[in-house]
């Protein structure tokens, strides 16, 4: 009886150590898609190659955003702009880690109208802060 219990824990940690590797190992090779579910809202969809993933430990990757663009990033949500400042591909995105939506915001004062819809009060672009919990293309800034 012994030896069957102590096989079946061996098995039953192997199989957790495979799954810890799978989860390490695959979003590395962007072979582990993050889909937009519950908890996160995306705005801002204009570039198709626009994407969010889960990292190892569930945090956002955000991939083809510019790295010199603007956050504001608080408990709840990120605030952002996608593309190249100045140019007509501007597009600025809203993640809320509440709700599942899609919206896209040619402007600031689009998606401004949007935020006072929903109370939450107008924000300057140039207000970063908390960008370390942020990864773009896996580097951290």
């Amino acid at each position: 009886m012994t030896n069957k219990l102590l096989k079946f824990a061996i098995v039953i940690i192997s199989f957790l150590i495979f799954l810890l590797i799978l989860r390490i190992v695959l979003p590395t090779y962007d072979l582990y898609p993050y889909k937009l579910t519950e908890g996160y809202y995306l705005v801002g969809v204009g570039n198709k190659k626009y994407e969010i993933r889960k990292e190892i430990f569930g945090k956002p990757i955000i991939s083809n955003i510019t790295l010199n663009g603007e956050w504001i990033i608080t408990a709840n949500e990120i605030y952002g702009m996608k593309g190249n400042q100045g140019s007509s591909d501007d597009d600025y995105f809203f993640l809320e880690k509440r709700s599942d939506a899609i919206a896209v915001f040619d402007d600031l004062f689009s998606l401004n109208q949007f935020l006072k819809e929903k109370g939450y009060e107008e924000y300057s672009m140039f207000n970063s802060e908390k960008v370390v919990h942020l990864k773009i293309d896996r580097r951290k800034f």
